[in-house]
């Protein structure tokens, strides 16, 4: 009996959890029939109706929603050109995702389900971007969404010509409201003033990622010491019971 109380004695030990991968169609863009032909790198058009430029090709998994005419989506791979970013190669594979419109205001978002709003989850949520050099400053953001309820958002972080870099967001899902709600990765580009009729504005993504980390509980991870005396005693408890037995 003194076994027992010595193993009810022991604190709590945490669960040790580890993020998953969510699954994301088309992560890297590169699925997708690049069928109008340019000077900097075939692309797809995927905005029907488009009054910037016609709709050809396609992409794969991910859905454009157009507030505008004035706009364009698609895939596209950039060519060893100096307007796209001169010899600085920032995605990986051959294609990149584009969002482009012409006018101020102009609204456009690229966006995927990828699954569930899951309650006390951790979610990381990451994407490299890039602008090129011969455009004005970009006005984009990446969002985490919950149905049509933004969870999180951020961008803007290249906003000036030729710049790249990466965005992340952190989103703790923890007794939130919108638990099982439909979980929605979305890109979106509003229109600045210096959008005009050849000069667009515009932003470029790649590699998309998210990872659902179960947050940890149960108290404390024990520390050495600890785990080292809760061997014994379950060792003790195992030996206990066969002699009892």
């Amino acid at each position: 009996m003194p076994l027992l109380k010595t193993l009810a004695a022991l604190p709590a030990f945490a669960i040790i959890c580890q993020a998953a991968p969510v699954f994301i169609g088309n992560p890297g863009f590169e699925s997708a029939v690049l069928a109008i032909p340019s000077a900097q790198g075939p692309f797809s058009q995927v905005v029907p109706g488009s009054t910037f430029v016609p709709a050809a090709g396609t992409l794969d998994n991910w859905t454009v929603t157009a507030f505008s005419p004035a706009t364009a989506a698609g895939g596209f791979a950039p060519a060893p050109v100096p307007l796209n970013w001169l010899n600085t190669k920032w995605w990986s594979g051959n294609n990149v995702g584009y969002l482009q419109t012409t006018v101020p205001g102009g609204l456009i978002t690229l966006s995927q389900i990828v699954g569930t709003l899951a309650d006390n989850t951790t979610y990381t949520l990451t994407a490299r971007v890039g602008n090129r050099f011969f455009v004005g400053d970009a006005n984009y953001s990446m969002q985490l969404l919950a149905g049509d309820a933004v969870l999180f958002s951020t961008g803007n972080s290249v906003q000036s010509n030729g710049a790249t870099g990466a965005d992340t967001i952190i989103f703790d899902s923890t007794a939130h409201p919108l638990i099982g709600r439909p979980l929605i990765i979305q890109f979106l580009l509003l229109g600045t003033n210096n959008a005009q009729a050849n000069i667009p504005t515009e932003i470029f993504f790649d590699d998309v990622a998210l990872d659902a980390t179960p947050n940890a509980t149960g108290g404390a991870v024990p520390e050495p010491a600890t785990l080292g005396l809760s061997g014994a005693v379950l060792l003790g408890l195992s030996l206990w019971k066969r002699r009892s037995s």
